[in-house]
């Protein structure tokens, strides 16, 4: 089974984030896709950050590796407490919980826009 990524480009100065669902990375991400040009199009009006989500992430303690906040923000715009506490059992008890309690804490924070008209 291949993993299952959204594009998400994300400003965590202005909390304003693009999230896309992906699909298959290898399948879905040409030069020519939504997704693609969505991404170009809000990257030529600022340096936004863009990260590929990814659905195992959220399982088994995949965020424990995240380092910076800048990155944990940009997870809670793809995914949120519910789906963590759902893919790891004892969630409260892992030793990374406090990066699971920043992502809680921060999905309706994002103001969401849809470039995928303007950019195609």
């Amino acid at each position: 089974m291949r993993q299952i990524f959204s594009a998400c480009i994300y400003d965590i100065d202005s909390m304003t984030c693009c999230v896309m669902n992906v699909d298959k990375f290898h399948a879905d991400c040409y030069y020519f896709s939504g997704e693609i040009a969505a991404t170009h199009y809000l990257l030529r009006q600022k340096p936004y950050r863009v990260m590929w989500c990814v659905d195992y992430t959220s399982l088994g303690g995949g965020i424990a590796k995240f380092s910076r906040t800048e990155d944990l923000l940009g997870f809670s715009a793809c995914t949120d407490y519910e789906d963590l506490k759902r893919n790891n059992e004892n969630l409260e008890k892992k030793d990374w919980f406090d990066k699971a309690k920043l992502i809680e804490e921060n999905p309706d924070r994002w103001n969401r826009i849809n470039v995928w008209d303007a950019a195609v």
